[in-house]
């Protein structure tokens, strides 16, 4: 793990970075849809769930064995939140992460 924040991570499409509180409406408008929460871990995804996710995440960073970091995936152009990425540094090999990525239809 590095000492370093996290800093966004941009590409020429897309950015990821530390989700928003005010990512909360635009990430709640896809979770909740049936079609996308078909192969997640929750049947449903309400604002109260996604406050708390944001919450529970914010302060999280990449790479710390044992811990899940919530990234926002924004699209470059529009700067629209239209996905998530979840990084899960798994406990015992630093080297090693688990990557849940959410996207909006």
């Amino acid at each position: 793990m590095s000492d370093l924040p996290f800093k966004p991570l941009p590409t020429p499409r897309l950015r990821l970075r530390r989700l928003d509180p005010e990512d909360a409406e635009a990430l709640c408008a896809y979770r909740k849809l049936p079609e996308v929460s078909q192969y997640q871990s929750w049947e449903s995804f309400g604002l109260a769930d996604v406050r708390r996710l944001i919450a529970d995440t914010s302060a999280s960073e990449p790479g710390v064995p044992g811990t899940w970091a919530q990234l926002g995936i924004i699209e470059s152009a529009s700067g629209n939140l239209i996905g998530d990425c979840g990084v899960h540094a798994m406990p015992g090999d630093e080297r090693l992460l688990e990557l849940g990525i959410t996207l909006a239809p």
